[in-house]
């Protein structure tokens, strides 16, 4: 699938090379052929230009200085210059599309593919150029070419002893001896031989091209929409939205988010992939932090396996499960990508608009948006003969579908679009009858529009039951305490989350047993573990978490999915086992997710581009979770040491480090070094300093 890529699954170097070095990072180097023109790699493609360029100024030259016999005979001087002057404006604004494409594209990050396709135009011109110049040639016959070198060269001779008195006899004697010494039919063979030859190498180099061209460039050239990169090899995919193509691999990349975002940018500056995509189905960036006050169509109640529950496919928009009053739980010190801070204007704890405008700015000044296709939403993402094949469909008014063929497949789609919400005995007869209204976290946007006016000419303030622990369960009952008449959480185990942030207004209870109806009275009530029975209850909100589901991967049931509750068969938490040219970003629970997401997408920038080898061992919480059966939601949990773990392990996996035991790697570099002391103890300490700078 790879094509160079032989080692992928999992090779380690043999025992006769080098080491890894241990302190600093040394990009892992598998032997190669020493000459290789893989075009458009970042070698190929200058060693071919600058051929070409070699080629036009040594035409140019003798087209304006007239040393060659050949160029001699053409009797139309000024059509020769004219081919000349051609020839060399072809060099020069080859050399500056060279220059363009090469050097300025380093520096400022922009998408290459326009200006690929320029400068292959410029090159087309070139060799046709130059094979004019050489097909001039064969329109000469032989005996006029060697009369008209042997009356030439006699003229020239003449004239030159002419203007310096020499004696005609002695003139006729030097002539003779030239034409004997200066053979005329033999400098015709030489430069036809050369000129053929020449030719020959064009025109393999030219069907070589078109050949190429057409290959990679067919879906570009007949939809001029999806003129975003450069001709395919490296193709990540990220659910929502994003192809990533190098040189050597293409790949889609699914999701314009936070990690979507992440994967373009490492994928981009390993200078190592040539093309990057993002198909994103919304017209907009920023993924989760796109606030919305629509909703999404209600989920089944219960909401258990992904495989029967998952409609996001099907719906015409998925909404973001962000809040109106959204507050992050990190300071934005800690929650910042490594190498990109949020601005001095921004708030210690963002809001949600905060976060928006972070990741928008970092698109703009990182030239993200050139990358990706707007309003494309991925629906089948399968592998067939060695490569993959993504069929996408565009949600704006062209109702577009087509297919295009990649070589690896980046995963970044987020995991908050599919509820998960517990089997609760009762609840899906409650789901029916009503009587108690249900709502999931996903769906919840801001308190105000419980509160109800129209019983009985009165504010009337709706009794409300919470259920869930996690962070956005403890903010929503916190808003809801506020206009409810009374509120409850139902919270199955006390966390240090839960006690250092437990709303004043707010009454713990139980963990719900079960929804008992009572048909008679039209009513009904729930009941706790603890045998405690809430009755009056007007809402259910379940912040419950949500599963992990995949709907484009047809293979996903009973392989990467089985219920939702965790991912399978994943190396590392990132790539796929069977097949590593699938790779997943930011799954696991509970961490700083843009820092976490920042390393994961380096290393896979670098495990691709081949620059480092896969482990020997699994960084994941079991060293046997790519084989294991069960379904544990825990497995994808980190807390915080396991959290700072997995980052110093993914920084000296980035670096070369392939020893499991990383005491020796030492590291300070900003991206993938190890974390600051600081950056820990803010992050251990993040719910007290929001609580000190929000209050709550």
């Amino acid at each position: 699938m790879f094509g160079p890529f032989e080692y992928l699954p999992h090779y380690l170097p043999p025992p006769s090379e080098k080491p890894f070095h241990r302190y600093r990072y040394q990009p892992y180097q598998r032997k190669r052929p020493f000459f290789c023109l893989c075009i458009p790699s970042r070698f190929g493609l200058p060693l071919l230009l600058l051929i070409w360029i070699i080629t036009s100024f040594f035409f140019a030259i003798y087209s304006f200085l007239n040393k060659s016999a050949f160029f001699s005979t053409v009797p139309n001087r000024i059509m020769l210059n004219v081919f000349g002057t051609l020839n060399l404006l072809s060099a020069l604004t080859c050399f500056y599309g060279f220059y363009v494409v090469y050097h300025k594209q380093r520096q400022s990050g922009i998408n290459k593919y326009q200006r690929y396709v320029k400068i292959t135009a410029v090159f087309n011109s070139m060799v046709i150029i130059d094979a004019a110049i050489n097909c001039i040639l064969f329109g000469i016959d032989k005996d006029d070419f060697v009369q008209q070198c042997e009356v030439s060269a006699a003229a020239n001779i003449m004239l030159h002893f002419s203007q310096n008195n020499i004696t005609s006899v002695v003139v006729e004697e030097i002539m003779t001896k030239s034409s004997n010494l200066f053979n005329c039919s033999q400098l015709f063979e030489i430069e036809l031989g050369w000129s053929i030859g020449l030719l020959t190498v064009i025109a393999i180099f030219y069907v070589w091209w078109t050949i190429f061209l057409f290959r990679d460039l067919r879906y570009h050239f007949m939809e001029p929409q999806k003129m975003i990169g450069v001709p395919p090899a490296m193709a990540p995919y990220l659910y929502n939205s994003v192809l990533f193509r190098s040189p050597m691999v293409e790949t889609p990349n699914l999701g314009g988010g936070p990690a979507g975002l992440a994967a373009a940018r490492a994928l981009r500056n390993e200078n190592a992939f040539a093309t990057i995509t993002i198909f994103e189905r919304n017209e907009h960036n920023g993924g989760t932090w796109y606030y919305t006050p629509e909703t999404n169509d209600a989920p089944p109640f219960p909401s258990t396996n992904a495989l029967e529950v998952d409609r996001t496919l099907q719906a015409d928009r998925v909404n973001s499960p962000m809040y109106a009053h959204l507050h992050t739980n990190l300071p934005k010190s800690v929650m910042c990508f490594q190498d990109f801070p949020f601005s001095t204007e921004t708030p210690d704890f963002p809001s949600h608009k905060d976060v928006f405008q972070y990741l928008e700015s970092m698109a703009v000044k990182e030239d993200l948006k050139s990358y990706v296709r707007f309003s494309t939403m991925v629906e089948k993402v399968e592998c067939k003969n060695n490569a993959w094949y993504v069929s996408v469909a565009t949600t704006n008014n062209d109702n577009k579908k087509y297919t295009e063929k990649f070589d690896a497949v980046v995963v970044a789609t987020g995991h908050y679009s599919v509820p998960y919400i517990p089997d609760f005995p009762g609840l899906d007869k409650l789901n029916e009858n009503k009587r108690i209204q249900l709502l999931h976290s996903r769906d919840y946007r801001e308190p105000t529009i419980y509160k109800d006016k129209d019983k009985n000419s009165l504010t009337y303030l709706k009794t409300i039951l919470v259920i869930g622990g996690g962070s956005s369960a403890i903010d929503i009952a916190r808003e809801l305490s506020t206009v409810g008449r009374k509120v409850y959480q139902s919270i199955r185990t006390e966390t240090e989350l839960y006690r250092q942030t437990k709303p004043k207004d707010v009454i713990r209870v139980n963990q719900v047993e079960r929804f008992v109806h009572d048909d008679e009275t039209n009513t009904s009530c729930i009941e706790l573990a603890n045998g405690d029975i809430l009755t009056g209850i007007d809402l259910v909100i379940f912040g419950t978490g949500y599963l992990y589901s995949f709907p484009f991967l047809p293979f996903q049931k009973d392989n990467l999915i089985k219920t939702g509750q965790k991912v399978f068969h994943l190396d590392h938490y990132m790539f796929y086992h069977q097949d590593p040219s699938l790779c997943f970003l930011g799954l696991p629970i509970r961490i700083v997710p843009f820092p976490l997401i920042q390393r994961q997408a380096i290393v896979m920038a670098r495990y691709w581009c081949k620059k480092i080898p896969m482990l020997p061992y699994s960084i994941s919480k079991k060293d046997d979770l790519a084989d294991d059966d069960r379904e544990e939601r825990a497995d994808f949990i980190l807390g915080l040491e396991k959290e700072f773990d997995y980052n110093h392990r993914l920084g000296a996996w980035a670096e070369g480090w392939v020893e499991k035991n990383i005491d020796g790697w030492q590291s300070t570099n900003r991206l993938t070094g190890r974390l600051s002391e600081q950056w820990k103890e803010n992050r251990k300490n993040a719910l007290l300093l929001r609580k000190q700078y929000l209050g709550y």
